[in-house]
């Protein structure tokens, strides 16, 4: 998907881009289709993955302002879908992938936010936080391995020693 692409190998102008991706109303329609939040869950990625690259403080700071789910009702992106049957439950799912671009920045600050909200969210993201489960452990180990390694070294670990580290694992 396009939208993926453009934070690998784009520069600090496409994060413009990817914003108004993210923020570009579906005329006629408050259903989100399929493709649709598939882009903006790649547009949420690749905001990150800039991040990584080239430290954008514009796409950080979207990405850091994100986690609050009531950021989404501000901007004016509406959506429901087939999964999510409410604004509210959509706006929660929009800041779940602002978690993953977060992740994959591996930026300090990005690794504040994250350790924030699972330590102690603010009031507005604490049906956010209440929702993830040990979905935000993992995104914060994503997180500390591209932080570490880079982004490139996440895969390699997770092609090679994530992978044998979990056959090593015992079975239950």
């Amino acid at each position: 998907m396009a939208a993926g692409t453009l934070g690998i190998v784009g520069d600090d102008t496409v994060a413009d881009e990817l914003i108004e991706l993210m923020e570009r109303p579906y005329i006629g329609s408050t259903h989100v289709s399929p493709f649709q939040q598939s882009t903006r869950r790649e547009a949420m990625r690749s905001l990150g993955y800039l991040v990584s690259r080239t430290g954008n403080a514009q796409a950080l700071d979207y990405l850091i302002e994100s986690l609050d789910d009531s950021i989404w009702r501000r901007r004016n992106i509406r959506g429901v879908t087939s999964y999510f049957e409410s604004n509210a439950q959509y706006d929660r799912q929009l800041s779940i992938y602002a978690i993953f671009g977060l992740a994959l920045s591996g930026h300090p600050q990005a690794g504040e936010a994250l350790r924030s909200l699972q330590q102690s969210p603010t009031s507005e993201q604490v049906l956010l936080r209440r929702e993830l489960d040990d979905t935000l452990d993992t995104w914060l180990e994503v997180h500390d391995l591209v932080s570490e390694r880079g982004v490139a070294g996440m895969f390699r670990y997770f092609e090679t020693e994530g992978r044998l580290e979990a056959a090593r694992r015992p079975r239950e």
